[in-house]
């Protein structure tokens, strides 16, 4: 419409009602941005082209844009993935020893950041595991090629015990005697 042009550039309005909303659906946008279908269909190609836009969906071409596709602004979709992999990171940093970070205690990590929104958080995972920069294993989310890995004190302990099993394999340590030998 007249009066929402008078307000700026259609790619400009879209973008800031993009930026306003977080994430959302095309359709969405569209609606918040106030502008009719045609123009705010140009404004978006105009996003896309620029860089300025992130579909969630999974979809690299803008022909095949659906209006129910989860968008978000380049900005923001980087900050969100920054968010994401450094709690990863962080986690297998804490506790080396476990094979991954559960869904749903990223999922709680990111709270804020997600504005509690399910759909988002799996979109999020979904593009960055198809992008190669997270894996999922179960209810699991890693960093790919992450291992867990002994220190060479706790593979020592580890023989050590071992060693106690080959010895007397008809009475094993308890599995407290086992905790304390381990750590």
């Amino acid at each position: 419409s007249l009066k929402s042009l008078s307000k700026g550039d259609p790619s400009d309005i879209l973008n800031q009602a993009l930026l306003s909303t977080g994430a959302a659906s095309i359709k969405e946008v569209i609606a918040r941005a106030n502008l009719e279908k045609q123009t705010a269909e140009q404004a978006l190609n105009e996003l896309w082209s620029q860089g300025r836009i992130v579909n969630l969906d999974g979809r690299d071409d803008q022909n095949s844009f659906g209006r129910d596709d989860l968008i978000m602004s380049k900005s923001q979709w980087e900050h969100l993935e920054q968010s994401i992999l450094q709690d990863t990171n962080r986690y297998h940093k804490t506790f080396p020893l476990r094979p991954g970070l559960p869904r749903e205690e990223l999922k709680s990590r990111l709270k804020s950041a997600l504005s509690a929104s399910p759909r988002l958080f799996n979109a999020a995972v979904r593009k960055l595991v198809s992008e190669g920069k997270l894996s999922e294993e179960g209810s699991l989310v890693l960093i790919p090629g992450h291992k867990i890995r002994f220190s060479s004190e706790q593979e020592n302990r580890i023989r050590q015990l071992l060693a106690r099993f080959s010895l007397a394999p008809y009475s094993p340590p308890s599995t407290k005697e086992c905790q304390t030998e381990v750590g």
